[in-house]
């Protein structure tokens, strides 16, 4: 049996394939992550994500792929007890993330390669030199009023 290879960006990464066998298996492959790369990336305003994300609520048709991915995200959530959250994109942006930082004009080439292998549309702003400080509260049994934690 013969190997055979192949490696894409696909979905934001880079998809390796590895075939043993018929080569036509390794082209099938490829037509199947990049058909679900069509119909889930948010940065192709087409895809069924994106048509999920703008439809304000509304009902959306979409493929049998889309509705088994939905199903394994809700599942994934409630066996991690909302650990695992697939509606955090909002917070993981505010977040920072998607951003990269240069120091030198000589590292912005490839910092907008890999910015577009993340999207489309590319941002940049000056940057502003200071301390980020964070504040986060997990399941805090703290109670506000009192000024004591409860039992």
């Amino acid at each position: 049996m013969t190997k055979h290879t192949d490696s894409f960006p696909c979905m934001g990464n880079t998809a390796n394939i590895v075939v043993i066998g018929d080569q036509q298996l390794l082209r099938k492959a490829r037509l199947r992550l990049v058909g679900l790369e069509n119909k889930w990336s948010r940065f192709i305003d087409t895809s069924e994500i994106s048509l999920i994300n703008n439809s304000d609520g509304k009902e959306v048709y979409v493929s049998a792929d889309t509705v088994t991915l939905v199903r394994y995200l809700v599942d994934a959530q409630a066996r991690t007890h909302g650990l695992f959250d697939p509606s955090l994109l909002p917070a993981l942006i505010g977040l920072g993330y998607g951003v990269s930082r240069v120091e030198e004009p000589t590292q912005l080439e490839a910092a907008f390669q890999y910015a577009f292998t993340e999207g489309r549309q590319v941002l940049v702003e000056e940057g502003v030199t200071g301390k980020e400080v964070g504040c986060g509260v997990l399941r805090s049994s703290f109670n506000f009023d009192s000024k004591k934690t409860s039992a």
